[in-house]
């Protein structure tokens, strides 16, 4: 029996005039799990503006419907002039989005407060 991962979604945090949207995610990523991060995400593209920032750093496995998932989203945010913004530490997250390329198209930082500092400026 798989672990379900568990999906969570804060309110939007207003920074300097832009807004956005934080997605945590927990356990592993998969295509028997994806789902709930796909229908949180898919709500944000369609319902709102501003980023999108998915948390995986208590991710335990990401595959590739993961990542394909993660690629979808990036692909509609940039399409919409947005953008999706990927916390991930080192761990499975992170290499598996490095050894699927997606870390040329997706903006990642290790941690939130990197992801802060770095709009900040």
């Amino acid at each position: 029996m798989a672990t379900a991962a568990s999906v969570s979604t804060a309110d939007g945090v207003r920074l300097r005039g832009d807004d956005r949207v934080v997605v945590t995610a927990t356990g592993p990523l998969n295509r028997t799990t994806i789902d709930d991060l796909q229908r949180a995400v898919h709500d944000l593209v369609v319902s709102g503006d501003g980023e999108i920032w998915i948390d995986l750093n208590e991710v335990t496995l990401v595959d590739f419907a993961a990542l394909g998932a993660l690629s979808d989203v990036a692909r509609a945010l940039g399409n919409r002039r947005r953008r999706v913004v990927v916390i991930a530490g080192p761990g499975p997250a992170l290499r598996n989005l490095k050894a699927a390329g997606l870390d040329k198209d997706i903006v990642i930082f290790a941690d939130r407060a990197a992801a802060h500092l770095a709009s900040a400026h």
